[in-house]
């Protein structure tokens, strides 16, 4: 019986708790922040491209044997 009693209580509880979780608002979306966010990280990867391919033209000139190994490679085992 105690044990029954404790059941009882407990899914009482439970269910108690989601219905209250449940009337709670669900939280909006900031649209303008979360599309800045993004812009903000494309810029970031952007950027990262860029100084890429200024390195690796750099290095055409430089070392163009080295320029060409390097872009066999990214080409073939990094995938």
């Amino acid at each position: 019986m105690k044990y029954f009693l404790i059941t009882i209580i407990g899914l009482f509880v439970g269910i108690s708790l989601v219905q209250f979780n449940c009337k709670k608002a669900i939280p909006q979306i900031d649209t303008k922040s979360y599309c800045d966010s993004i812009a903000d990280m494309n810029f970031e990867y952007e950027n990262r491209l860029n100084r890429y391919e200024l390195t690796l033209e750099i290095l055409r000139e430089e070392n163009p044997k080295l320029a060409s190994e390097f872009e066999e490679i990214m080409s073939t085992q990094t995938e």
